[in-house]
């Protein structure tokens, strides 16, 4: 039979172990939001990139025209333009977004290398690579050189930012990839946790003694 003392000594460690995890989670979670597309911002290298992944149901947005994209972000209106910043060849979709984010302070800020399929957000329209097939994969991104999210006028990392499209709901969400530092303190917590963990374990095996 365990005694009484070690059964709820036991239920305890699984609560702290329960949130050592937890706080893990929280630590490495990119977005709070399921997207149909994440883009993901990071400070790299002296850099700012913006990469995204995912695809898109844009059948109930109507029909597409024809369009250009110039790569670069205008977080005080909302805009992202994951494009050459010469211009790319895209197809526009006009009233494609039911809800808009600002995301800083910051005005408009031209990108200064770009690879993949190019991809843009606004208050009220979405551009796609043109001929897109619905539901289809795309992914690529934007740099910034010798940037920073300060200098761009991002002003807030902490939380994602979703725009939705209309007619499907699918969402288009933009999040901070977490510094290296970051992720290093989450580690130094769930260290915490394990030395109290074993710390307390020998105690109560002189305590049962």
């Amino acid at each position: 039979m365990i005694p009484p003392l070690v059964n709820v000594y036991r239920r305890g460690i699984n609560m702290r172990m329960f949130l050592a995890a937890f706080v893990f989670l929280i630590c490495l979670d990119t977005a709070s939001t399921q997207a149909a597309i994440l883009i993901q911002m990071q400070e790299t290298a002296g850099n700012v990139v913006f990469a995204y992944s995912g695809s898109l149901d844009v059948s109930g947005v109507g029909s597409p025209g024809l369009s250009f994209s110039f790569g670069g972000i205008t977080p005080s209106g909302g805009d992202i333009s994951l494009a050459s910043p010469g211009g790319t060849a895209t197809e526009i979709y006009s009233a494609a977004i039911a809800t808009s984010q600002i995301f800083g302070s910051g005005g408009r800020a031209p990108g200064s290398q770009f690879l993949g399929d190019p991809l843009s957000v606004s208050s009220s329209a979405i551009t796609m690579p043109r001929n897109y097939v619905n539901n289809s994969q795309i992914s690529g991104s934007l740099t910034f050189q010798g940037q920073t999210f300060n200098s761009l006028g991002v002003d807030n990392v902490s939380a994602p930012y979703v725009w939705t499209v209309n007619g499907s709901g699918d969402t288009i969400t933009l999040s901070a990839v977490p510094e290296p530092s970051s992720i290093a303190a989450c580690f130094l917590l769930i260290g915490w946790f394990a030395v109290r963990h074993k710390r307390r374990h020998r105690s109560l095996g002189t305590m049962v003694r």
